[in-house]
């Protein structure tokens, strides 16, 4: 947590002027539509139990889907993923705003923690994937193909798991 700020749903339901007390209870804020549409209680008992009622501040949500989405952008050639994962990124961004779990200052810091972390880690991305193409190369399997491939060797689903193919 970066800087303990109350999310959208702590606002609307205390006021702005209402005193941090960091023993109360999380809340599912809009994800209580869900569950009533749903006839369940998971979003509602499971947001009550949660420990970090004041950590909006970077949006996790948005870090995490950034952080794919590079990965996808960097490990794939296909056009249909990469976009597949902006939007998906769009929809998370737009969801979290929706149900009152963060505030859009929230998802920009966490694009950028997300910038940050990718940016710093992706020389290691590199020396990790030119070690699997010399291991490919010098006809290494094990070192030179991805658990999906190991998992599915001798099976036509083998080609889906080659980040080459």
């Amino acid at each position: 947590m970066l800087f303990p700020n109350a999310p959208p749903w702590f606002i609307h339901l205390y006021g702005e002027d209402a005193a941090a007390n960091y023993d109360m209870p999380g809340y599912a804020a809009g994800l209580t539509r869900v569950d009533v549409a749903l006839g369940t209680h998971l979003n509602s008992k499971g947001f009550h139990k949660s420990p970090i009622v004041f950590g909006a501040i970077p949006s996790l949500h948005s870090a995490m889907a950034v952080q794919c989405m590079f990965f996808i952008a960097f490990y794939t050639k296909w056009r249909f993923p990469k976009v597949g994962m902006f939007a998906f990124v769009i929809l998370q961004w737009w969801a979290t705003m929706y149900l009152d779990h963060h505030w859009r200052l929230d998802l920009i810091i966490g694009l950028a923690y997300a910038i940050i972390s990718f940016t710093i880690y992706k020389r290691r991305l590199e020396i990790v994937e030119r070690n699997f193409v010399k291991a490919r190369l010098r006809g290494d399997f094990e070192a030179g193909s991805s658990y999906g491939m190991r998992v599915f060797r001798n099976h036509w689903l083998k080609r889906l798991f080659d980040p080459y193919f």
